[in-house]
């Protein structure tokens, strides 16, 4: 019974610590990036009704996701995923309103960098935050 038990932790400390060291040999960031139209000055947050996209990296996943969210007043007004893969089908610019529940005014933002599991539950790799100016 004892060898037994000695067995069980033995298997269990060894998961753990090869859990670990795949968790902390990855590697993931991601920043905001405001593009800006030609002969236009750069700003340093989105305004309204821009667009925004984000520099990811990241030595998790081969198909990492972002995930961003807007709130007025603690209230969420705006969410908006994107994968950041090739082959992705679709944009990589996020349009920071208008939404049915966001007409206007500054917003508190925060982009999270996403991989999911086999299971499909999403893990959280990086984020960023960043205010849109009304």
């Amino acid at each position: 019974m004892r060898r037994n038990l000695t067995t069980l932790f033995l298997i269990a400390a060894i998961g753990l610590v090869a859990a670990l060291s795949a968790s902390a040999g990855s590697r993931s960031s991601i920043s905001l990036v405001v593009p800006t139209a030609a002969g236009a000055a750069a700003t340093s947050a989105p305004q309204f009704g821009t667009q925004v996209t984000f520099a990811v990296t990241t030595t998790a996943t081969a198909y990492p996701w972002v995930d961003t969210k807007c709130s007025q007043n603690g209230e969420l007004v705006y969410e908006q995923w994107a994968g950041f893969f090739d082959g992705y089908v679709g944009s990589d610019m996020f349009t920071l309103g208008p939404t049915a529940l966001w007409s206007g005014g500054a917003a508190s933002c925060t982009a999270t960098l996403v991989t999911f599991d086999r299971n499909g539950r999403a893990a959280k790799l990086a984020s960023t935050s960043f205010n849109v100016v009304g």
